[in-house]
């Protein structure tokens, strides 16, 4: 079996056995041009269930029009 197929079926089997919550909100904090302040590199999602998870954002000024179309 391929990697590939190996993967989808491994997915197929957990998407059986688990519910995975919607998303309730996201948050995002504004783009900076020239760089963001430190207490301003993460981003948030909650979730449905009350789970909370944050991840590090980098973008680059260039990037700025995507950004914003998003928030």
């Amino acid at each position: 079996m391929k990697l590939k197929n190996e993967f989808i079926y491994m997915i197929k089997k957990l998407d059986n056995s688990f519910s995975i919550p919607r998303i309730a909100s996201i948050f995002l904090p504004p783009f900076r041009q020239g760089g963001q302040p430190e207490d301003e590199q993460f981003m948030a999602i909650a979730l449905d269930s009350g789970a909370t998870g944050i991840s590090y954002i980098l973008f680059s000024d260039n990037q700025m029009d995507s950004y914003n179309a998003v928030i």
